[in-house]
């Protein structure tokens, strides 16, 4: 999780451009957080995610998308 400008937003790392979010998914029901980002090797994206947990809970949020490049403007794509 990284702070921006006030907030918490949970960052998850993907080595590739696909997987499973399971620990993202329960972190954002468990927080209550409405936005994650993830870093993979997409291209940059946004969507809203919605989705019962392992737990079954239900996480919905806007997730962002980037590639490993654009992570050094996370906070200037967040706030915007």
């Amino acid at each position: 999780m990284v702070a921006l400008g006030g907030r918490v937003v949970p960052v998850e790392l993907k080595s590739g451009s696909a997987g499973a979010m399971k620990s993202l998914h329960q972190c954002m029901a468990d927080k209550g957080l409405k936005l994650a980002v993830r870093v993979d090797s997409n291209p940059p994206s946004s969507m809203t995610v919605d989705v019962a947990t392992t737990q079954g809970d239900r996480a919905r949020y806007t997730l962002l998308s980037l590639p490993l490049y654009l992570l050094h403007r996370l906070a200037e794509l967040v706030a915007g």
